[in-house]
């Protein structure tokens, strides 16, 4: 299992302790200066769980009751159409025959095995609290060729999954109210698992994009995550895990691939700690006590690309075993007071950093080490002009700028595939390397840094 090769062969990283410093006069840290990770270790390569995978052709497995007869023999997919928050006009179908009115309604009635196609309109925000099964999950997901809204009025999720197993949450946008201090486009918490959340455009709410609290085996993958964070007190990110709890299956237990975040920034202090956050991506505590409880499982973050935000690129807090490669962390940190890196490890336990391309702002916050243990950065890729680099590796492959396409911080020209004759081309490790880039393209043999590879001529 991954866990074994990640514990057994990942190097150790020796604490030299040659700074005391106090953060906000709450506490005392002991920053390690030496990161110098020694060979790479091997790493485990990406496999998907099929657990965190709904089937590809899964379907209604039982009819849902109707007031009028199948005649065609066939069980139909769930389908939802609305063209206001209101109640629509046109009805809407779930199962064969089954008149419902609200997406909301067909949610609740979902049985396992059911996938409900949700036909354009805008929505409010969903509750879905219904449990699928490992070979007959629960798909709620746009109609092809349509474009679902999810518009959050008040202080609620776009979608608050609870309780739940086995669901997807796919093709939707998800849009957060304009003036609340409270609530995220996704919420996956009290105790669900099995929930993957693909495809998805989630902005604009106070808290982060996507929170997974207290649940586990989830997958973040393909989604764009932007202008979150920005008006909650709670410190919250683009994509936050936090205290994940669950069983250690085979395979890496909760993944967070091919996203595209930016954007997300805490601009509201918290009242003790002032502002803290505002990741791209987090994994926040996996040693909480619950009953003497410490998560078993690992996670796994590649492909993604997170540019502007206010925190750090990707962030691990008090946990274990998290595997980081080929991801593309641009000109995060916005956040001057914040403390940390583009990668960043505090207070972490076998952890491995690999083939990630890194351009901070300020190049000492390229890569952060505090109180952590057998934590590995090897052959991650700095932009390095002048000097500096904070914690990187002696084994830094060190580059005078990133090679970009377009490194512009609009969103609207932002283009983080490399150009031609970029010095992170092909400098990738190959073992532990994902087969597939940020877009879906076949990663060469010998790869690059980054979630993408060039850009065709």
């Amino acid at each position: 299992m991954p866990s074994e090769r990640m514990r057994e062969r990942i190097v150790l990283v020796a604490a030299v302790v040659l700074l005391v410093a106090v953060f906000a006069g709450s506490w005392v840290a002991l920053r390690d200066e030496s990161v110098n990770a020694g060979p790479a270790p091997d790493l485990p390569d990406y496999q998907a769980p099929t657990s965190l995978v709904p089937p590809a052709d899964a379907q209604t497995t039982e009819p849902l009751e109707s007031s009028e007869e199948d005649t065609t023999g066939e069980t139909a997919p769930a389908t939802v159409e609305s063209s206001t928050t209101q109640p629509p006009v046109d009805t809407t179908t779930v199962g064969p025959g089954e008149d419902y009115a609200l997406l909301q309604n067909a949610i609740r009635d979902a049985q396992p095995g059911d996938i409900i196609e949700v036909i354009g309109g805008t929505h409010p925000h969903q509750v879905v609290p219904v449990k699928g099964t490992f070979d007959a999950w629960i798909q709620i997901r746009a109609s092809e060729g349509t474009s679902p809204i999810i518009a959050v009025e008040g202080e609620f999720p776009g979608f608050e999954v609870t309780q739940a197993e086995f669901i997807e949450i796919s093709g939707f946008e998800i849009d957060g109210p304009p003036t609340t201090v409270s609530g995220a486009g996704v919420r996956i918490w009290e105790d669900s698992h099995h929930i993957r959340v693909a495809n998805n455009v989630i902005h604009g709410f106070p808290g982060s994009g996507v929170e997974v609290i207290e649940s586990g085996s989830v997958a973040v993958v393909g989604n764009e995550i932007f202008d979150n964070s920005a008006r909650s007190p709670y410190q919250t990110s683009g994509i936050a895990f936090f205290k994940p709890f669950g069983d250690d299956g085979d395979g890496f237990e909760n993944i967070i691939a091919g996203n595209k975040v930016y954007r997300n920034e805490n601009l509201v202090p918290n009242p003790v700690h002032g502002i803290t956050d505002g990741n791209c991506i987090i994994i926040d505590n996996t040693r909480w006590p619950r009953s003497d409880y410490e998560y078993p499982g690992e996670t796994l973050i590649e492909n993604n690309v997170c540019f502007d935000n206010g925190g750090r690129g990707i962030h691990v807090l008090k946990a274990d075993d998290v595997y980081i490669v080929n991801n593309t962390l641009i000109q995060n940190l916005r956040t001057t007071e914040i403390i940390g890196g583009e990668l960043s490890a505090d207070d972490a336990r076998n952890v491995i950093f690999q083939n990630n391309l890194v351009w901070a702002r300020d190049p000492d916050d390229s890569a952060f080490l505090l109180r952590s243990e057998s934590v590995a950065f090897e052959n991650n890729g700095y932009v390095i002009a002048d000097g500096g680099g904070g914690d990187v590796e002696d084994s830094a492959i060190i580059l005078t700028d990133a090679g970009l396409v377009n490194s512009s911080l609009d969103p609207l020209e932002f283009d983080p595939r490399l150009a031609a004759g970029s010095a992170a081309l092909g400098a990738g490790r190959s073992e532990g390397a994902p087969s597939v880039t940020f877009d879906g393209d076949t990663r060469p043999t010998t790869p690059s840094l980054g979630a993408l590879e060039m850009a065709p001529s």
